[in-house]
């Protein structure tokens, strides 16, 4: 995401985004609203939609969802990105994140890339609740941010470092 932030100056958006690329480089996370507000650089045309990934870039967000380089990358990653999104519709349709049991809840943060094991459920609930909240404003053809959410809501995440580190 760092790599191509210079290709993003002429947009609106830059100092948005470059604040929050500054954030995840300092170990934090930006807000929701921060994320929101950057949406449109993983729209349709723009430099982060799926289209205009690099092979490598591609590559690397195979890795972060746990799936095979095989054949149809990008097919196979705006299928993903669909279904997590269709699942977080769901969950608002059912009445909630707090509706689910704790195991599902755990489950869900995993497809997600937040590790809960060292959480607790209250936890679990908040940081699950905002990335609903994210992925329900998602707008038509922006599948590449659902796909980079991780990066953007987990990547610094106490718990996730207990496994990078």
């Amino acid at each position: 995401l760092q790599a191509r932030l210079k290709q993003v100056k002429a947009n609106l958006l830059y100092f948005s985004w470059r604040r929050c690329i500054a954030l995840l480089g300092s170990g934090l996370h930006p807000s929701s609203a921060k994320i929101l507000r950057c949406q449109p650089l993983f729209g349709k045309g723009q430099i982060y939609h799926m289209k205009n990934l690099t092979t490598h870039h591609i590559g690397s967000l195979l890795r972060m969802h746990n799936m095979h380089p095989g054949w149809r990358r990008r097919k196979r990653l705006l299928d993903r990105a669909k279904l997590i999104h269709l699942m977080d519709l769901a969950i608002v349709k059912e009445g909630g994140v707090e509706k689910l049991t704790n195991d599902e809840i755990r489950a869900a943060c995993f497809i997600r890339g937040l590790n809960p094991t060292n959480m607790n459920t209250e936890e679990t609930v908040v940081w699950l609740n905002e990335w609903v909240n994210i992925s329900s404003n998602l707008r038509e053809d922006h599948w590449s941010f659902i796909l980079h959410l991780p990066i953007l809501m987990a990547y610094n995440h106490p718990s996730n470092w207990v496994l990078i580190h």
